[in-house]
């Protein structure tokens, strides 16, 4: 069974600035738009955010999953009695590094590399076009 035994605050404090939200819709996160509630979604910005939220997650061992675009989930009518991450902030942006590389956080959507690349002569990542997901 899952244990409720956290502060919503904590998290806050935890996630460096990015939003926690309890009780919520997750058919407003998934491409599919169904599923119930989930007891807590944490807007996660950045990996140190990410870290220390997922770490205080295990350690209290409550249930967690993580997200990008919600495109390879459905979520139950009856709900989520459990946090669910949603990756974003630094870890949805895209970075050139020189030498026609880029680095790309774990939450960017695939249509926003897409772009960026065809917009920087990059190659490589055509074959992916069309899929509503996240790179992580």
């Amino acid at each position: 069974m899952f244990r409720f035994d956290f502060s919503v605050r904590t998290l806050r404090k935890l996630n460096q600035g990015g939003e926690v939200i309890s009780s919520v819709d997750m058919s407003k996160y998934s491409t599919f738009k169904c599923g119930g509630r989930a007891k807590v979604l944490v807007l996660i910005k950045t990996l140190e955010g990410f870290v220390k939220v997922t770490k205080y997650l295990k350690d209290k061992s409550i249930e967690y999953f993580v997200i990008g675009a919600g495109s390879n989930i459905l979520v139950s009518d009856k709900g989520y009695n459990g946090v669910v991450l949603k990756l974003s902030g630094d870890l949805a942006r895209i970075e050139s590094t020189g030498d026609n590389t880029i680095e790309v956080g774990a939450g960017v959507k695939l249509s926003k590399i897409f772009a960026y690349t065809s917009s920087n002569n990059l190659s490589g990542l055509e074959d992916g076009a069309g899929i509503p997901a996240t790179i992580g």
